[in-house]
């Protein structure tokens, strides 16, 4: 083998070897902005689902009272009969 079909030899082999390590370095570039975006995302994800915790429980809340007034209407409701009545009996 001829030392010029060496030196050939190697500048090609360097020369894709280098190739390589720039698409791996461009490779590395775009996982790491992609696992930024899944983390952005996730935080995200976490942030939806806190809310509608939230929102679970601002509604749970409503139906607590919404349950609450309909039980103080009943008893408005049986005063002003007990009132009525009593008005009743002393008149």
């Amino acid at each position: 083998v001829c030392s010029s079909d060496l030196a050939a030899r190697t500048a090609r082999a360097g020369e894709e070897l280098a190739a390589a390590l720039a698409r791996v370095d461009a490779l590395t570039a775009e996982l790491a902005q992609t696992r930024a975006e899944v983390q952005r995302a996730h935080r995200a994800s976490a942030a939806d689902r806190a809310r509608l915790a939230d929102l679970d429980r601002a509604l749970a809340d409503a139906d607590a009272a919404q349950r609450r007034a309909g039980q103080l209407a009943d008893q408005v409701s049986d005063l002003a009969t007990a009132l009525a009545r009593l008005s009743g009996q002393s008149g």
